[in-house]
């Protein structure tokens, strides 16, 4: 993600959002976030989880942490963002496989290059 995401944006984002919940993201997406750039924190962690990042780069960078719900009546409106194509979700969703395949669909998630992968629950 880190490449593609520097390659359209050499600054970085002005706005990253980490909705993974995985320990390495928070690292990885401070050290993606452009100069006075925000970090929204979406994922649910649950109590008593802890993250490895570098606070120097929030600071050195001026990054703004913002924690947030993802409850507050935004669903709706951003469904219909994505209906509408507003939003670019292109290249999001890497990989898509069946409950059968719920074992390659956790090591493809584990990849480097997955960003989303999807389980179908037929």
């Amino acid at each position: 993600l880190a490449p593609a995401a520097a390659a359209a944006m050499p600054r970085g984002p002005q706005v990253v959002i980490e909705s993974a919940g995985a320990r390495d993201t928070i690292a990885e997406a401070v050290g993606l976030a452009a100069r006075r750039g925000r970090l929204l924190l979406l994922a649910t962690w649950g109590d008593g989880a802890q993250v490895d990042f570098e606070p120097e780069q929030v600071v050195r960078k001026e990054l703004s942490l913002v924690g947030t719900i993802f409850g507050t009546g935004a669903l709706p409106r951003a469904v219909s963002l994505l209906a509408s194509r507003q939003v670019v979700t292109d290249g999001l969703l890497t990989a898509v496989h069946d409950l059968e395949d719920v074992e390659a669909a956790m090591r493809a998630a584990r990849g480097r290059d997955a960003i989303k992968v999807a389980v179908r629950m037929r």
